[in-house]
């Protein structure tokens, strides 16, 4: 399992870095390493206890409400280090705006998990598909 975390850390890891680099490039004069040191703090707590969550299916046996759940400590784990790094501010404007982003983040996760579901289900139809083409022909 650690292996798997270690692989599983190392690629998001690397996909907070590519993504890091391609805002710097975009927004040079707005992105800085203190927007690094930011997304950082926020990976490495929501990768570990989503990693565990899903792995030893912590809170529930249904997926769905374990999604929520990582969903939701994201949520707080992003707001959090806003405060801690400055970037959250506690007026009535700012925080409408937080909403509306987590609106939308939260329905953005929900699509990739969606998408994720039908991708896994039509492979999973394909390998039942091999299977029972393969008995056929054992049968015959």
């Amino acid at each position: 399992m650690f292996k798997s975390y270690f692989r599983s850390f190392i690629y998001t890891m690397g996909v907070v870095s590519i993504l890091f680099i391609i805002l710097s490039l975009i927004w040079s004069d707005a992105i800085n390493i203190k927007h690094l040191y930011h997304m950082i703090s926020v990976v490495i707590p929501v990768h570990l206890f989503s990693f565990f969550t899903f792995e030893l299916k912590l809170f529930s046996k249904h997926i769905w409400i374990r999604r929520m759940v990582v969903i939701a400590f994201s949520l707080l784990v992003l707001f959090v280090g806003g405060y801690i790094f400055g970037s959250t501010r506690f007026e009535l404007k700012s925080l409408v705006v937080y909403c509306i982003a987590a609106l939308i983040f939260t329905m953005v996760i929900v699509f990739a998990y969606c998408v994720a579901d039908k991708i896994e289900q039509r492979n999973l139809n394909l390998i039942n598909q091999k299977l029972s083409e393969k008995n056929k022909g054992n049968i015959e």
